[in-house]
C-alpha cells in the first residue's frame, strides 16, 4: 500500500491499545460518558428514524442519534430485526485463529514483522476465500512488537502475536472445530522451527488463544470475519456499506464493513466520516 511505502510503519507509544486509551481520555475531556460491559439486545425506530435503545434489564433508553460500532452487517442483522431497508449482506473477509504469548526472551530470527507463505499461494488463498476447506499450507503471520516498543514487556522478556487466517466458520465447520487451537499452534511451532525458530516450551510464560467464535462474539463479527466486508470491487466506494442507514434516519455505521474500508488507519477515518456525517445531519 502507498502509505506503507511513503511513510512506513507506525506503532503507538504503549502499543496499539494506547489509541484506545488516547480516545477514552479525549471522550472524557469532552465529558463522554462511557458505560462498559454494557451489552445491546436491540436497537428500535420510530418509524424511520432510530429512536430507542434496548439495554440488558430489557429498560429503553431514547437517543436523538445511534452510532453502531459492531460490524456493521452483524449489526444490522441482530439488533434491527424485521426492519426494512438494509443493505445487501457483502463478501466478507477470511476469519482468524490468533494466539498472544508472554516470552522469557526475544525469540531470535523474528522481527517486529514476519509473514510466513505457504508454498502453492494460489491454491492456499483460494481455499481460504472460498471457505470449502482448511488449507494444508497456511499463510500466518507473527509479530514480536516489544521488539520496537521495549515497554510492551518486562525487561529482557518479550510478547509474541501470531495471526493464522483460517475460512469462515459458516462455510468450513473445521473452523470452528474443538481441536482448531492445537492444530493451528501446531501448525505455526513446527512452521518456525523449520526455518530455525524455536519457542521451547519453558520460556512461554503466558499464552492465550482466540478462536473464529471468539471473535465473533466478542465484537459481534458477521460469519466470524475479522476485517470486515472483503475489498472486492463492487464493494469499495461508493458500493461500500454507507455510514449512514440508507433507510433508518439518525442510525450509523462505523468499522471495517463501512466506507472507507478495512485496516486500522482506515476505520480510523470511517469513525471521523462517521461523526461529520451526523453533525451535518444534527444541523
Amino acid at each position: 500500500p502507498y502509505g506503507e511505502i511513503a511513510d512506513g510503519l507506525w506503532l503507538p507509544r504503549g502499543g496499539m491499545y494506547a489509541l484506545v486509551q488516547a480516545l477514552q481520555r479525549l471522550a472524557a475531556s469532552l465529558n463522554v460518558r462511557i458505560y462498559t460491559e454494557t451489552d445491546i439486545k436491540q436497537v428500535i425506530p420510530d418509524g424511520r428514524r432510530c429512536r430507542w435503545v434496548v439495554l440488558p434489564d430489557s429498560t429503553a433508553q431514547d437517543f436523538d442519534a445511534v452510532i453502531l460500532n459492531a460490524d456493521a452487517p452483524a449489526a444490522r442483522e441482530r439488533l434491527l430485526r424485521d426492519v426494512p431497508g438494509a443493505p445487501r449482506l457483502p463478501a466478507m473477509t477470511p476469519a482468524v485463529l490468533t494466539f498472544y504469548i508472554g516470552l522469557r526472551r526475544p525469540p531470535g530470527g523474528l522481527g517486529h514483522h514476519t509473514v510466513f507463505m505457504p508454498q502453492d499461494a494460489r491454491t492456499a488463498f483460494r481455499d481460504l476465500m472460498a471457505g470449502c476447506r482448511v488449507p494444508p499450507d497456511l499463510p500466518f503471520y507473527v509479530a514480536v512488537p516489544s521488539l520496537t516498543d521495549p515497554t510492551l514487556a518486562p525487561d529482557g522478556q518479550a510478547t509474541l502475536f501470531i495471526l493464522v487466517p483460517l475460512p469462515l466458520p459458516a462455510k468450513c465447520p473445521a473452523s470452528g472445530a474443538d481441536d482448531l487451537v492445537g492444530f493451528g499452534r501446531g501448525y505455526v511451532m513446527r512452521r518456525l522451527k523449520r526455518h530455525g525458530i524455536e519457542i521451547v516450551e519453558p520460556d512461554i510464560l503466558f499464552e492465550t488463544a482466540w478462536t473464529p467464535r471468539d471473535w465473533e462474539s466478542r465484537f459481534c463479527l458477521h460469519q466470524a470475519s475479522a476485517f470486515g466486508a472483503a475489498h472486492t470491487l463492487r464493494q469499495i466506494g461508493p458500493w461500500r456499506w454507507p455510514n449512514r442507514d440508507p433507510y433508518i434516519r439518525g442510525l450509523y455505521y462505523v468499522g471495517a464493513s463501512t466506507v472507507p474500508g478495512t485496516g486500522l488507519p482506515t476505520v480510523t477515518i470511517s469513525g471521523r466520516l462517521t461523526v461529520e456525517r451526523m453533525l451535518h445531519d444534527a444541523r
